[in-house]
């Protein structure tokens, strides 16, 4: 046989593992649920960052758009073009000066490109901008050029390059980006190339600026739509692995995720969104730790709160069992004290153990020692004080369950942190044990079960909050009937019990239905119902107490629908005794129903 612990030492241990649980629980909640909000919070901030690096470069792209438009259309540009080309070279100086001026005034405002180049298809070309030239070239030497061809007008957007052609300076040389789209004459027909020209610092402008005032590890990439890196357009700070791990991430559909680095061994929270404009794709990464630094350095503050808060909690913890134990060792002691002799007297019954429920407890002892003695002296009993004494029984059974039930609610109240309602609740408690302890009556009037019931319903009510709602609608006119006391309360605390396994809200209701002969009061419950297997087992237990007639052996944990049909049909004796558990047929839930002969139970309770 396992070794026993005392009162003490269990609660004590379950007092102390229960406040370090609790700290515990709160840590990993703490660092759980933050950890989500930031981490949802960042990624939130990753899409807003995304859309406005991506409105800035479009609108960048627009511009050297619009000017490539002009260009490509305008009629007066078509006309000089055409005549250039068909005399280039210095012979058609006169016709090249002339662009450049129509060029200048379509730029306008702001130089909105850099530099425009116009290309025939026989080798040669003419630029205008900051550097004013015109020159022959190989058609193979571009690449771009079958591409565009292929756009039939569209335009097309090279990759970034560098060039020392724009700076005025052989030896500084800048990235640039090219906007490329064929060119029609007069007629309507493709008789060359427009190249639109701007700088990459201007095009990503707003995402250098950004990142470059911000302190942490956030990081943009930008891909178009053949996978070419674009931004940053000189590579800085990507390696090789980088620019083509990031160039897959940007071909992934989801917009937000996680992803794990593996050359940088740690975890990165990434979004990708891409342009309908542009096809660009904007990729934007960070280092998950970073993100959550707040967050864990809180977690950390907390673990050394919970470590410091241990000593605290394990001597609160021994004070508080050893308050509790001993009151009970002296009653304990008592008890061993008692002889028939001293069963039943006042004298020596004074105990105050400081604690409410014990000196209650130990009132219970007293009046049961008393009941006791003179159980004694009644050497012949009648048939009335037999079933009296098998009622009382039965009672004796609930007192302790909902005892244990009721100190649970608050045990879960002061764990919370509602010292208002543990101040309520206690006060309602200690009213409903004095009605539970009370043993001067087995009956009561059913306005005072209900009352008892009203109190009861209260205490769970303020457990459950709003996840809880309850009705009382019993017709007045059964108020006056006696019934044995806590015959409906079980049945309460049953569908309490029962009706909870399921999403809240819950629901408690208790109702009447009166004759002119019979009563019947109903419980019912909004939750999973009966199951068949429960039904069975109810029913075959009722029908064993019909055929044997006693009282059915339960212990305290075994309280319920067979104990409270044992009473109610040793109450109403020979009189029907009306008794139903079935499931509800309107909603989801369960009822149960107890009722008698109005004329019987009166006359019991005269």
């Amino acid at each position: 046989m396992a070794r026993s612990q005392s009162i003490q030492t269990k609660f004590f241990f379950f007092y102390f593992c229960i406040n370090v649980f609790i700290l515990v629980i709160f840590s990993v909640f703490f660092h759980v649920y933050f950890s989500d909000i930031l981490i949802k919070r960042e990624m939130k901030a990753f899409e807003d960052k995304l859309a406005f690096f991506e409105e800035s470069t479009d609108n960048a792209i627009r511009m050297i758009d619009d000017v490539s438009v002009s260009v490509s259309t305008n009629r007066m540009v078509k006309e000089r073009a055409e005549k250039y080309f068909n005399n280039p070279g210095d012979e058609g100086r006169t016709e090249f000066l002339e662009l450049a001026e129509i060029f200048r005034t379509l730029n306008e405002p702001n130089n909105r490109v850099l530099e425009v180049y116009l290309y025939d298809f026989n080798g040669s070309a003419a630029g205008m901008g900051q550097v004013n030239r015109y020159y022959s070239y190989n058609p193979e030497y571009f690449s771009w050029m079958k591409p565009v061809n292929e756009l039939s007008g569209v335009k097309y957007l090279s990759a970034p390059y560098e060039s020392q052609l724009y700076s005025g300076s052989a030896s500084v040389s800048h990235y640039y980006l090219s906007l490329y789209r064929l060119r029609y004459n007069l007629s309507g027909e493709p008789c060359g190339y427009s190249e639109s020209v701007q700088n990459c610092r201007i095009i990503f402008k707003n995402i250098i600026t950004r990142l470059k005032n911000r302190n942490d590890s956030l990081q943009v990439c930008v891909y178009n739509e053949r996978g070419d890196l674009l931004y940053p357009y000189d590579s800085s700070g990507m390696t090789d692995p980088d620019i083509v791990r990031y160039a897959d991430i940007a071909k992934n559909e989801k917009s937000v995720f996680s992803y794990y680095n593996a050359d940088a061994k740690t975890e990165e929270l990434v979004s990708s969104q891409k342009s309908l404009y542009s096809n660009w794709t904007y990729v934007c990464f960070q280092s998950k730790d970073e993100v959550l630094a707040p967050v864990n350095n809180f977690t950390r503050l907390i673990i050394l709160i919970t470590l410091s808060w241990i000593p605290v909690t394990f001597f609160i913890a021994w004070i508080t069992s050893r308050t509790l134990a001993t009151p009970i060792r002296k009653l304990v002691q008592k008890c061993r004290n008692m002889d028939l002799e001293k069963l039943g007297t006042p004298a020596g019954d004074v105990f105050d153990t400081s604690v409410r429920e014990l000196d209650e407890l130990n009132a219970a002892f007293v009046q049961m020692g008393q009941k006791l003695k003179s159980s004694m002296n009644n050497l012949i009993l009648t048939r009335q004080q037999e079933v009296r004494s098998r009622s009382l029984a039965l009672q004796s059974q609930i007192n302790p369950h909902f005892y244990y039930n009721t100190l649970s609610s608050i045990i879960i109240l002061a764990e919370n942190e509602r010292p208002k309602d543990v101040i309520k609740l206690c006060t309602n408690l200690s009213s409903i044990m004095r009605y539970i302890t009370d043993g001067s009556s087995l009956t009561v009037p059913i306005a005072e079960e209900l009352e008892y019931i009203t109190e009861y319903l209260y205490c769970m009510k303020v457990r459950y909050q709003s996840s809880l709602n309850y009705e009382i609608t019993v017709d007045p006119e059964v108020y006056s009937l006696a019934i044995p006391k806590l015959i409906i309360q079980p049945l309460v605390e049953n569908a309490l019990k029962y009706g909870t396994n399921c999403d809240p809200p819950w629901s408690v209701s208790i109702s009447s239905e009166i004759t002119d002969t019979e009563f019947r009061i109903f419980v019912k419950d909004t939750g999973p119902g009966f199951t068949p297997e429960s039904l069975e087992k109810i029913n075959s237990g009722i029908a064993a107490v019909c055929s044997q007639e006693k009282m059915v052996e339960l212990s305290i944990n075994g309280l319920g629908i067979l104990n409270v049909y044992s009473r109610w049909k040793i109450y109403c004796g020979l009189s029907p005794c009306f008794f139903e558990c079935r499931n509800r047929e309107d909603t989801q839930g369960a009822v149960v129903m107890i009722g008698g002969v109005i004329a019987a139970v009166e006359q019991k309770g005269v």
